[in-house]
């Protein structure tokens, strides 16, 4: 596996833990990883608790992430 395959996988499980915990704080459920980024993008992007590129950097490394998989 190449170095950047590994950062990148651990870059998504930190930022995937990271936004897991406020939906599971406010109670909202999925049982899915996409579920995860479109809850939080929902609730928390959306309305502008975080910002739209923060939302995006989620997205971003999922994608390099399922890329490289």
């Amino acid at each position: 596996m190449e170095v950047w395959s590994i950062i990148a996988n651990r870059m998504y499980y930190a930022l995937y833990h990271a936004v897991s915990a406020p939906l599971i704080k406010d109670n909202y459920k999925t049982s899915t990883h996409k579920g995860v980024m479109s809850l939080f993008n929902l609730h928390y992007v959306r309305t502008g608790i975080f910002t739209r590129e923060e939302g995006a950097l989620l997205g971003s490394i999922f994608a390099f992430r399922q890329g490289n998989d």
